[in-house]
């Protein structure tokens, strides 16, 4: 009863995933309950009508508040502000830097360095196999920037070097456009100039 206002916010050409969530608290729990800046937030969300065996019924992530913006105070015990969220893959990233050499297939280095040395990440991961193989430096580079690197390199199967990385409800994903624009659409809309008029029955 609390919420006012939940937004998630998803690019395709953003490595995280952002949101914000809008309050209007009434029990006054910023001071019963301090934000120090280490707190976690569940987002539940049930899509009525929507077979429940399928992924898209249900959305149920954590996020880690970063930070509190907005604060207005309304009246006594009634404070108005927003909390921004972000997934916890980009605390890690801000957290690391990276002195050491990479070599190999381009796809392999992206899925050490976000499953076994690097993030060590819970979230499902995406890759779609490069062509090409790449031999560099990390020079204090946060793993994020590694891997953007190597998205500005990377070539597919068919040759195309069209590559991205980014987060989404599903995980995160190293996998290039053309991948994408090959995959069948979930839904397909029509789009038309036509005016339709509708008569009083």
């Amino acid at each position: 009863n609390m919420m006012a206002e939940l937004e998630i916010f998803e690019d395709i050409f953003s490595p995280c995933v952002t949101g914000t969530i809008t309050l209007t608290d009434t029990v006054d729990l910023v001071n019963s309950f301090p934000f120090v800046g280490e707190e976690k937030i569940v987002i539940k969300i049930k899509t009525p009508g929507v077979p429940s065996k399928l992924k898209e019924a249900k959305f149920d992530q954590q996020y880690y508040i970063y930070k509190m913006s907005d604060r207005k105070v309304l009246g006594d015990k009634n404070v108005f502000y927003v909390l921004h969220f972000c997934s916890f893959e980009l605390l890690a990233d801000a957290n690391i830097k990276l002195s050491k050499s990479f070599d190999g297939k381009i796809s392999d280095i992206v899925k050490k360095i976000i499953k076994t040395e690097v993030i060590k990440s819970d979230l499902e991961l995406q890759v779609e196999e490069t062509k090409n193989s790449f031999k560099y430096i990390s020079n204090f580079w946060s793993p994020y920037k590694n891997i953007n690197f190597l998205t500005e390199r990377a070539i597919n199967a068919s040759g195309v070097p069209n590559y991205v990385f980014f987060e989404n409800r599903r995980g995160l994903n190293f996998v290039s456009l053309s991948g994408i624009f090959a995959t069948n659409p979930h839904e397909s809309y029509v789009y038309d100039s036509f005016e339709r008029k509708t008569t009083d029955q």
